[in-house]
């Protein structure tokens, strides 16, 4: 579990203030876009097993995607909603040791369906999440995997400009303009929309830590291994 200090109460204001916005806000995908890349989770099937419920991924005023984004077939039996932090390194280990044995033994079968739903320890974690929410449907599991196999590298040191500065890259690197990604990184309005949503969802779940799991409602806590995961979600199928 995650060793870092368990943040109840991050208000917008605090961390719009930490982030220095300069009031950029460039749209990240035309609406025909983002509507073809989300369309696939709005026929969700099942209850997730979440205190709240399922909210279809869905486009801001100025495209950026909120809400519950799904990675495997809406319609698989065993849904995972899983809370972590980019900036989390059990979250890391997770992605990088146990997700790709069961993406391919559970999601890319059609037996589970994964939600990732963040969690915001700090602004970089809020900061990198913006940059792979802005990134579209179709990019989010690409910048998922970078920012967590990467993770070690562009959290290095304490110098929030340079943090700032390598997530920023990263989206330059995943296809978006500099427009897109100062666009996202800078928007006050999408950060607080973000951050409405991670705390009605982690508090209504009660989350305390992460990597945190519900995998049709039974919990599983920490950076557990595939064969646990497996254990788990064998019992549901």
């Amino acid at each position: 579990m995650a060793s870092r200090r368990w943040m109840t109460a991050l208000s917008a204001a605090a961390v719009g203030g930490a982030l220095m916005y300069t009031g950029l806000g460039a749209a990240m995908l035309t609406p025909a876009t983002a509507q073809a890349e989300t369309s696939a989770t709005a026929e969700i099937v099942g209850d997730i097993g979440s205190a709240t419920d399922y909210e279809p991924a869905a486009m801001d005023d100025n495209g950026r995607v909120l809400g519950d984004i799904v990675i495997g077939d809406p319609a698989a039996p065993v849904a995972i909603v899983e809370y972590a932090s980019l900036t989390c390194p059990h979250c890391a280990s997770f992605h990088n040791g146990s997700l790709p044995e069961l993406t391919e033994k559970y999601i890319e079968t059609g037996k589970v369906k994964l939600i990732m739903r963040e969690v915001y320890f700090d602004q970089f974690g809020l900061l990198a999440t913006a940059v792979a929410r802005c990134g579209g449907g179709a990019r989010y599991e690409k910048f998922l995997d970078v920012f967590f196999k990467q993770q070690r590298e562009w959290t290095e040191g304490g110098d929030p400009a340079q943090i700032r500065d390598r997530i920023r890259r990263i989206g330059l690197l995943g296809g978006m303009t500099p427009e897109q990604v100062d666009g996202c990184m800078t928007d006050r309005a999408y950060h607080e929309a973000l951050i409405a949503f991670y705390q009605k969802t982690s508090g209504a779940d009660n989350v305390r830590s992460t990597p945190y799991f519900l995998v049709n409602g039974q919990e599983v806590r920490g950076s557990v291994s595939a064969d646990q995961m497996s254990a788990t979600i064998d019992g549901l199928l």
